[in-house]
């Protein structure tokens, strides 16, 4: 008899929720897709695509127990402008809403251009003006 309870008391707690009063995760990767749902094996390509998923999750929702984690798998992400957080984007006492590396993955946010094809400067004007130890440096 024991054991029938057990499992209308685990269907119960999925079915009215349960899954809600643990902490959320989202996942972002270089390589990801700000169409896919942001789990680790499908997450998002941006910190604006998980940002904006934070914010569904707390309007339909609200905040988990423990708060919201977004984990940045490890890579270089390119940005052309800052990432903005507004005051709403925030957690509450006891459900926090943090953005990290997952693990101790190696995580870049890269602002600026990335110079395709450029190579040493061969100006001869242009190299007197650097340092010696420079001429053959930049680019």
């Amino acid at each position: 008899m024991k054991l029938p309870l057990v499992w209308l008391v685990c269907s119960l707690s999925g079915v009215m929720g349960g899954s809600t009063l643990a902490a959320a995760r989202f996942y972002v990767a270089p390589g990801g897709n700000d169409r896919n749902p942001g789990t680790k094996a499908r997450p998002f390509a941006t910190l604006e695509a998980a940002r904006e998923a934070v914010g569904r999750l707390k309007a339909q929702h609200g905040l988990p127990k423990g708060g919201v984690t977004v984990y940045l798998r490890g890579g270089t992400y390119l940005r052309e402008r800052g990432f903005v957080l507004l005051p709403g984007d925030g957690g509450a006492p006891g459900a926090p809403v943090t953005y990290r590396s997952h693990g101790k993955e190696l995580v870049r946010l890269m602002g600026g251009v990335v110079l395709q094809g450029a190579g040493p400067i061969s100006d001869p004007n242009v190299k007197r003006r650097l340092p010696g130890s420079a001429r053959d440096k930049v680019l």
